[in-house]
Parts: C-alpha cells; sequence; structure tokens
C-alpha cells in the first residue's frame, strides 16, 4: 500500500498483512512512519522522490528478502490478538 501515513490507513494495511510504502507529509504521518518502518513493514520515502525512487522502494518492500511481508504478517497478528474496544471497556467496569 502507498500511502501518506496517517492512522486509519496504517491500520487498514496492518489488519490486512500489507506492506507498505509510505511517503510522509504532515501531522503524526512521520511517526507512524517511523515505527512501521523500525517495525520492518514499512519503506518510507520523504524529501524529493522522483518516481525511480518510488519503483526502487516498492521493489524493495515486495522483495521476500526485505522481510516487510514477514513483518506485515506479525503486525497483523499481533494486532488480531489484541482485545476489542468491548473487551478493554468491560475490563474497566
Amino acid at each position: 500500500v502507498f500511502h501518506h501515513g496517517g492512522s486509519g490507513t496504517c491500520a487498514a494495511a496492518i489488519s490486512h498483512a500489507l506492506p507498505q510504502v509510505i511517503l510522509p507529509r504532515g501531522a503524526d504521518q512521520f511517526g507512524n512512519a517511523e515505527a512501521l518502518a523500525h517495525a520492518g513493514a514499512a519503506v518510507t520515502l520523504t524529501g524529493r522522490i522522483a518516481p525511480v525512487d518510488v519503483y526502487a522502494t516498492a521493489r524493495r518492500a515486495l522483495d521476500p528478502a526485505s522481510g516487510v511481508r514477514t513483518a506485515a504478517l506479525r503486525l497483523q497478528s499481533q494486532w488480531l490478538e489484541m482485545p476489542s474496544p468491548d473487551a478493554v471497556a468491560a475490563s474497566l467496569r
């Protein structure tokens, strides 16, 4: 998934175990990009970006040897193990 790094898009990609290429531009996007890159589930592009950079980054994100897909699957597994909002709310009562 190519995107700006917004929380909703990051969450949707994690829920589907998709590798991410993030081009952050503002707000929380830089932090989200950094966290997902640190987890290995995303590659980020910042600054001036040429088409060749986009192509190379996409190839890297999809290359099995990069581990991005594996990390995306790991994040999805962790996501699915988290309690639901209802379960958390019930535990606070």
